[in-house]
């Protein structure tokens, strides 16, 4: 049987569709004009949606603007434990309304979840058969690919020494079981409050992408030009498997330097993604094949086979490409760089 939506629903919805088509914001009698619905009707419904958090207003020259509201994307939370019993009450006891819940039952399984997966926070078991949380924890906060994942251990061991231990291996925070429902979700809260290291990058310590976008929306907003290169390593994680994330931290730190020096005393600014983008936004035009270059040379002397593992890729952005670009949206500049969200 077909489902025949209410008067009311239908308004509601030729409000929201009109609003996703703006940016600045309509006035109700604009609103009004376009669903096709008298001002005082489309009033009411956008009370009543404004009551449920769907949009909102502000008054500019004595007029009120309705947009919608721009709700941030639901964390993602990996519950993992060896015990279904254990995964499926702390799943029941989360808001599916504010979290995106996944589960893995052992320690391997976690980590192909991950490698699948955009992953905001793991909740991790201690006590796993075949690789314990701690492990599982080092190679999460080991892996510059994932270290910026916020890790809670929960555990039956409430010893002193085991929470040092947790912390040791990469933890930033440990429960001990049995515990509240409220007080878990509390700590996850608290947790994804506050982004890694502060905006910056937990191995090279430069600063990521929010940085990156303020930094180029304010060179927009003075109407400065710039060049903008995004320098991407190709190969990342075949090394890693091989040679191990130690090495590989090695030589994500190897590759920062060689940046920094060539562009020491350039006036450039330098950051560096979650997914490992190396971006130098600056008024040099020819900084690609000067980094090309000293990459080539130092490649050989880091280790035999690196050579023939990594490459260097260099999205670039010449000044007129974003002096001409009409909208200058921070945004789009980043997007034609190959520059993604994490």
């Amino acid at each position: 049987m077909v489902k025949i939506k209410n008067n009311n629903e239908n308004i509601k919805e030729k409000i929201i569709s009109f609003l996703k088509k703006t940016k600045i914001g309509e006035t109700s009698t604009d609103i009004a004009k376009q669903i096709g619905h008298n001002r005082l009707t489309v009033s009411k419904y956008l009370e009543v949606l404004q009551a449920q958090s769907l949009v909102t207003n502000q008054e500019i020259a004595q007029a009120k603007l309705w947009t919608l509201v721009n709700k941030a994307p639901k964390p993602n939370i990996l519950v993992v434990d060896d015990e279904h019993h254990v995964v499926n009450l702390i799943k029941l006891s989360l808001s599916h309304d504010k979290f995106n819940l996944f589960d893995a039952h052992t320690g391997k399984e976690a980590l192909e979840v991950i490698k699948k997966n955009k992953i905001d926070l793991v909740l991790l078991d201690l006590m796993m058969p075949g690789m314990s949380g701690y492990e599982v924890s080092k190679i999460i906060k080991e892996n510059p690919l994932t270290s910026h994942i916020h890790v809670i251990m929960l555990s039956a061991k409430g010893e002193l020494k085991d929470k040092i231990n947790g912390i040791e291996f990469g933890a930033d925070d440990y429960m001990t079981k049995p515990f509240d429902p409220t007080e878990l979700e509390a700590r996850i809260n608290l947790s994804l409050r506050y982004p890694p290291v502060n905006g910056k990058h937990p191995v090279t310590g430069l600063p990521t992408l929010k940085l990156i976008e303020e930094h180029v929306q304010n060179l927009l907003d003075k109407k400065q030009q710039f060049h903008l290169y995004n320098f991407k390593l190709d190969g990342l994680n075949k090394f890693a498997e091989a040679n191990g994330y130690k090495k590989l931290n090695d030589f994500i730190v190897l590759f920062t330097r060689l940046v920094s020096d060539n562009i020491r005393g350039k006036n450039c600014f330098f950051g560096h993604t979650i997914k490992n983008d190396f971006v130098v936004v600056g008024p040099h035009p020819e900084l690609d094949g000067t980094i090309s270059t000293e990459f080539k040379k130092v490649l050989p002397y880091f280790d035999e086979n690196s050579k023939k593992i990594f490459k260097l890729d260099v999205n670039k952005l010449n000044s007129g490409v974003i002096t001409n670009n009409p909208e200058q949206d921070c945004s789009k500049i980043l997007a034609s760089a190959n520059i993604m969200p994490p």
